[in-house]
């Protein structure tokens, strides 16, 4: 993560993404175990050619990186007005490949978005959900899992060890299976199909 305030000063090693980030009043610096998580998910999952969409986008960091990882296209999308601006312009501070199209809902079915011209459902390949578990939770049985592609994985994080079952359970009954964990301290990702 570069700082928008140091653009110019810092400079990546080769190989590493560079992402510019102002984050401002919107969640999410990078430096957060979760989000380090969800980013080292993202490495495995990401590919060209792919459609993600980031749930509750905070400062548009997953976003960002999906773009630069080469995901044909990226959605966002959070409740929070201050966070799709945020993701905005963000994203304006980069140098992206396609363009981050985002939105304010709160979830599925919250907003026009959520159906396409024909008025078919729209499917991503990879969904980002780096938000408190009972978020997941709420978000799971509004039904964000049914937008995945098939094939598709989501990606979960924000979700401290404690929680685990509860979101398991939360996944199970909706017949998703966890097909990767990452950890670091007590905080974890699951990388569910």
């Amino acid at each position: 993560m570069i700082p928008a305030w140091q653009t110019g000063q810092v400079r990546p090693e080769p190989g590493e993404l560079a992402i510019v980030l102002d984050p401002g009043m919107a969640f999410g610096t990078g430096l957060h175990p979760s989000t380090q998580l969800c980013l080292r998910a993202m490495e495995e999952v990401v590919g060209p050619g792919q459609r993600v969409l980031d749930a509750g986008c905070g400062s548009g960091i997953l976003s960002i990186a999906a773009a630069g990882l080469g995901a044909a296209s990226v959605d966002a999308f959070d409740i929070d007005p201050l966070a799709v601006d945020s993701t905005a312009a963000n994203a304006a501070l980069n140098d992206l490949q396609v363009p981050i199209n985002v939105f304010g809902a709160a979830g599925p079915d919250d907003s026009p978005f959520w159906a396409t011209g024909d008025g078919s459902r729209p499917a991503w390949d990879t969904i980002l959900v780096n938000i408190l578990p009972h978020v997941i939770v709420e978000l799971l049985r509004r039904g964000l899992h049914t937008y995945l592609a098939p094939g598709g994985r989501m990606i979960l994080a924000g979700i401290i060890e404690e929680r685990e079952p509860d979101l398991r359970s939360a996944l199970a009954e909706r017949n998703l299976t966890v097909v990767n964990l990452l950890t670091e301290d007590d905080w974890l990702a699951l990388v569910v199909a």
